[in-house]
């Protein structure tokens, strides 16, 4: 997985020299195990070694994002954003619906956010999945998106979701707005 970022941040480079600028330093094994320590769940391997490449971007000035409109968090921004949400929305029934890829619930204990746009829209690993999902698939979530549907999974995994991130900007099937925001050419995320 390190060696997927790299190469990432590097095709980043390549594209917009401030967004690749914009990745943090890699977390330490001590950030790592407050972070599993604050949720109370082990992450994935891949995840792990994502944040001991990087953890996450500086996005202080707002202006950098990286997938989408999305900014890559921090683990202290991942532990105030999994604090809150589960705060505001942990002890909510489940929602009508069918259970699907996705648990039927506002917010689950098992999403752990890595991105976010001003608490709008966010990417969450889904260590709690429905009864049609994986263990580790990743979520975009956003209010009222319908999560009967199958496309509120972008990837299978942490893993995959890197490859397909790595694959677009390899083949350059991406659009770098006037806003530096990366847009895939057919790739479902916003």
């Amino acid at each position: 997985m390190k060696k997927t970022w790299i190469e990432i941040k590097g095709k980043l480079s390549e594209h917009s020299p401030e967004i690749s600028e914009s990745f943090s330093n890699p977390a330490t094994q001590d950030e790592i195990s407050h972070l599993e320590t604050a949720i109370g769940q082990k992450l994935p391997d891949s995840f792990v070694s994502y944040l001991l490449t990087f953890n996450g971007q500086n996005h202080n000035n707002n202006s950098v994002t990286f997938v989408g409109a999305n900014c890559l968090l921090t683990i202290t921004e991942i532990i105030n954003l999994w604090t809150l949400q589960n705060d505001l929305f942990g002890d909510e029934p489940n929602i009508e619906i069918t259970e699907n890829k996705i648990k039927p619930k506002l917010w689950d204990k098992g999403w752990i956010p890595f991105a976010d746009f001003m608490g709008q829209q966010r990417l969450v690993i889904d260590l709690n999945p429905g009864i049609n999902g994986t263990y580790g698939q990743i979520l975009q979530l956003w209010a009222g998106q319908d999560l009967e549907d199958d496309e509120v999974v972008v990837a299978g995994s942490f893993e995959e979701f890197s490859e397909k991130i790595l694959e677009y900007l390899q083949k350059e099937k991406i659009t770098i707005s006037d806003e530096n925001i990366i847009e895939f050419d057919d790739f479902w995320l916003i």
